[in-house]
């Protein structure tokens, strides 16, 4: 990874760390560090948990999963209503 940002590579990548409820998501934000006439002299990297934002997205997901389910049970209940 530090070898793509010393190369002059700005990019962003998501890690998570540890298991069960002791797991946490980072975003990792490389880049180069560049001398004022553009020559790379190193790397840095921002790391921000994301770790609410990914629980909320997991969330939110089984939340639509289950409307889905039940929009079809729905469905089904009124053709079966229908033919009865």
């Amino acid at each position: 990874m530090w070898q793509r940002a010393l190369s002059g590579e700005q990019f962003t990548l998501t890690q998570h760390l540890g298991n069960g409820a002791a797991q946490r998501h980072y975003e990792l934000c490389f880049n180069c560090l560049r001398a004022p006439d553009g020559v790379v002299q190193g790397a840095y990297l921002f790391a921000h948990d994301i770790s609410e934002r990914v629980t909320a997205q997991q969330r939110l997901l089984k939340a639509e999963e289950a409307l889905r389910h039940a929009q079809k049970m729905e469905a089904v209940g009124h053709l079966s209503g229908g033919i009865a």
